[in-house]
Parts: structure tokens; sequence; C-alpha cells
């Protein structure tokens, strides 16, 4: 065979392969996750829990192609791999993308990444260094920011946000970065601890120096520097500053400074006691409450349903009146009341016959207008508002106690009492609309003296769809009574009774065409039975 053919036949089988070997080429190219970073116009970083951030610059194209390029691949993975914590790397080029996992963790010899044929590999660990110690992936040093300081009473633990800082940390490359994260507070934040639990300040990095500075609100300095060592017989607030420092040291990975200065409330927890362990449905306990601290509530939650709680000054300790609603049953109940941070038991014993145990029953024919207009929707509306009224419009005074309290009128007879079953008639059909009364219907001479039950103010007086006239009084401890089917109206609101004074003159009920006087009373926003003389 002449020179000519053979170089003539080898170049045919060397075009021929042409093909062969590219195919090869790019099955190494994909598999190997090897790319070309002339091809690569941008890269985009997904950090967990982050937006996209994306790259056009040449240096950092250059770094993350080569990271790529230069890795080894991993017949098995390192670890197992955790998308949560995962880096989206995504390898834009003019006519695709390539999107890679970067799984790091803060070890040159740790980080590897997924390619999109499916493989895994070895970050080369000159890379790996490059890249922890690059500015996007600070979150992995979470474990060097700065630490973080707490107020500890009991079981419970507020952050204190510092009011100045300084902080460093430890990249993998030697170098130190400066961490600004941390929240700051320039006015002074304040916190409780209790006189009957053991108080302290917390760090999740112990300083290597600190100072502890307490002074009263007049700025007088207090002989302590440690929480559990304050004794005081009564609510005292304080002024703290602590100041702590962290040394950099030869083989620290952080270090800093911190100044915090905040309030501490020494608490005297409050103490709760109820005026009885029984009640009857209807009825009412007293709860008492020492040493609350103004803005702090009172909050009770029993299986009971109950009134809401209103407290006022009472011989030198906080009370409110709990009533027990009508429609609850007998038993024992749990009541559990919490104040701020503490919490507390009691028992109470419920007594008295359930709603569907009474016999009594009393039936009102009415005709279709009147139902529409007394009882109605816009009247029953109407009304629940002017409770919501009058629950908000309590003050702060107690005026007196409900064991005081007289009847609202000069001989009265009860004509309809407290809690008893009314079937409404409406046009004498046997169509029924059933409530249970909320007070006392008197039966009482025209035109007689209302009087007030006891000392108060008057928070409402005007006309109501539901019950005619009705004027309200507050007299403390959430307790107020009500009167109505007056009328005329002699007080306005804002006025000061005392208990006997006159309010009005009885007027007709609507209802029954006769002389009387409604009159109850609620404990918060619930109505209850009270005997009164």
């Amino acid at each position: 065979m002449s020179h000519r053919h053979r170089s003539r036949k080898a170049i045919f089988y060397f075009l021929l392969c042409l093909p062969l070997a590219f195919i090869a080429y790019l099955g190494i190219t994909y598999y190997t996750g090897s790319i070309n970073a002339k091809e690569v116009t941008a890269v985009e970083i997904t950090l967990p829990g982050g937006n996209p951030v994306e790259y056009t610059d040449k240096e950092t194209i250059d770094f993350f192609v080569g990271l790529i390029n230069n890795a080894t691949e991993l017949s098995v993975p390192l670890r197992e791999a955790d998308e949560s914590t995962s880096v989206t790397l995504k390898c834009i080029e003019s006519s695709a993308e390539r999107i890679y996992k970067i799984y790091p963790e803060l070890s040159q010899t740790g980080c590897m990444f997924l390619s999109p044929g499916g493989k895994y590999y070895l970050i080369k660990a000159e890379d790996a260094v490059n890249l922890l110690s690059r500015n996007d992936m600070e979150y992995l040093y979470s474990g060097v920011f700065m630490p973080s300081m707490y107020v500890v009473t009991g079981q419970l633990e507020r952050e204190v946000a510092p009011g100045s800082y300084e902080w460093h940390f430890k990249k993998l490359n030697g170098e130190y970065a400066e961490y600004t994260g941390k929240t700051t507070e320039e006015e002074s934040q304040v916190y409780s601890i209790y006189s009957n639990r053991d108080n302290s300040i917390r760090f999740t990095r112990q300083p290597d120096d600190i100072n502890v500075v307490i002074t009263d609100t007049e700025g007088n300095l207090i002989g302590e520097t440690y929480f559990n060592s304050l004794i005081f017989g009564r609510d005292t607030r304080l002024k703290v500053t602590v100041e702590a420092s962290w040394n950099r040291k030869s083989d620290s990975k952080c270090d800093g400074t911190a100044t915090y200065t905040f309030d501490v409330i020494y608490d005297i927890p409050a103490e709760v006691s109820f005026s009885s362990n029984q009640a009857e449905i209807g009825g009412y306990i007293t709860v008492n409450v020492k040493y609350l601290n103004e803005g702090e509530e009172v909050v009770l939650t029993s299986p009971l349903n109950t009134g809401s709680l209103h407290f006022t000054e009472n011989g030198g300790v906080k009370s409110a009146v709990l009533g027990i609603a009508d429609d609850n049953t007998p038993g024992d109940y749990e009541i559990v009341y919490t104040i701020g941070d503490n919490s507390g038991k009691a028992s109470l014993t419920v007594t008295g016959a359930p709603r569907e145990e009474r016999s009594e029953i009393y039936r009102l024919n009415i005709t279709q207008a009147d139902f529409e207009e007394k009882l109605g929707e816009n009247a029953v509306n109407e009304f629940n508002e002017i409770i919501g009224t009058v629950f908000n419009s309590l003050g702060e005074q107690t005026y007196s106690k409900i064991e005081d309290f007289s009847l609202p009128s000069q001989n009265p007879v009860v004509g309809l009492g407290y809690g008893i079953k009314v079937i409404v008639n409406i046009e004498n059909t046997t169509d029924t609309h059933v409530f249970y009364t909320i007070g006392n219907s008197y039966d009482v001479i025209e035109n007689s003296k209302v009087t007030a039950a006891g000392d108060g103010r008057v928070v409402y007086a005007g006309y109501t769809e539901m019950l005619g006239n009705l004027l309200v009084i507050d007299h403390g401890l959430g307790v107020t009574s009500w009167y109505y089917g007056i009328s005329s109206l002699e007080r306005s609101v804002g006025t000061l009774v005392e208990k006997g004074s006159v309010l009005g003159f009885a007027g007709t009920n609507d209802y029954t065409d006769t002389s009387s006087l409604g009159f109850c009373i609620s404990a918060g926003n619930t109505f209850i039975n009270v005997p009164v003389d």
C-alpha cells in the first residue's frame, strides 16, 4: 500500500473517530462536573433560607468554576447530605444552566458537592478554606458569633440586648472578621426577678471578665452584685450595668466586649386568696390579691363560666368579685390563676340547682311587634353593648360592698325572682322563646322612690329598648347595680351617690302593665343573685 493511500486511510479513521471522542468528552465533562469558565456568564448562590444572589465578576466565576473542576469524585458521600443546610450553586451559561448542591462544614477536608449528574465530589482543601472564608459563608460560624446574655428567674429567662459591643470571630483562613449581627437596645429594658426564686445572669459563652454594678433609681450604689443576694421588703426597681469581655487567646476563635444596661424590678410575687372555697350557682366569691403590681393582670382559668375580674383597692389589697354565672352546674372545680410569670391553683365547690332542674316557670304573652322592639335582635345587641360600656367604665375606687347593699325601694315585693325560666309566647301561639331572668322584678307602689343599694358612681343613665329607662352604679370591686323600668331618671353619668339616695321613680312594667321596678347586680359582666335587706 502506498504511503499516500495509508495517509488517506488514517485521516479517514481519524475523522470517523472524532464524533465518538467528542461524545466521550462530553460524557466525562457531564459526569465529573467539570465546566469551562469561559462559557459561564454568571453564578448564582442561594444560602439556606436565603434569596438567590447573582455574581457576574470574573473573580467569583473563576473561583467557583475552579472549585468544581478541582474536586475529586467520591465513591460514597462523606456523610448524609442535609438539604436544610445545603448551598445551591447555579452556573449560568449562554445556552444552559448547571445546578450544584454544596454541603459545607467548618473543615477543610469536609466540604463536598453534588453534581448535576448525581455524583458527589470532595472539594479540594485549599478551595474549601477559601470557600469557608467568604463573607456569604459567615453563617457557618454562628457558634462563635457574639454570645447572648439572659436574666434568669427560676425556670424563666429573658435575653438582654447589649447597648454596645465589639465582636470578632476567626475564619478558617486564620483571619478575624467583625460580627455586627447582634441587635442593640439604646433604651433601658425592664426585667423582673422574684424574691421566691433563684435569680442570676447567664451567658451562652462565659466571659473572661465581668463587672456588675447595681444602683437604685436615684443612682445610689447597692452593695450587692449578685441578684440572689438582693433582699427587699417591698417591690423595688433597680438599675443594672454589666460590662463583659472575652479575651483573645492563642486557641480562641472569637473575642470581644459588650455593655448591657437595663432595669430590674425586684418583685415580691402576688399572693392570691379567695374569700371562700364554696359558692352557689349565680353566687360569687371575692378574689383578694396582695402585692399586685401596676399593669399586672390576674387571669383565671377554669371550666366554670364566670364574670371578668375588675380589681379596686380594698383595705390595702386589690380585690374583685368573681361572679359564678347562672348557667353553671354544681360540682368541684379547680381554678388556675396566673399573674405575670407566677401561677397557682385553688379549689372551688359550686352548689345549687342547675337550670334544667328548676321547676318555676313564668309565661309571658307578647305581640309580635312588642317582641321585635323589646326582645328582638336589635334590642339584644343594644343591651350587650351597654354591658360592655358599663364594664369598661369601671373605676379604681371601692365605694361599698355587696354585703352592705339595701333594697332599692321601700317595702318592695319580689314578683319575679333571679334565674327564673321565662317562656315567651308570641301572639299566644306555641312558638316560644326562652330566657332566664338576670335579677329581681319588684312589685312596688306607683311612683315610689328608687334608691341606691350602696355608695357608688353612676356609669350609665339612659333609655333602652329592652329595659326602658336604665341607671347603673359602679360600687367598686367590679360590682355594679342596675335599676330599670324607672319613670324618670334623677341622676346623670359621673354623679356620686350614697346608699339610699334617690335615683328616680318607679314606673309601669311594659310587659305586665303593673307598677314595678327591675333590679339586678353584676360582677364583671355576669349577673348574679345577691340577697339584699
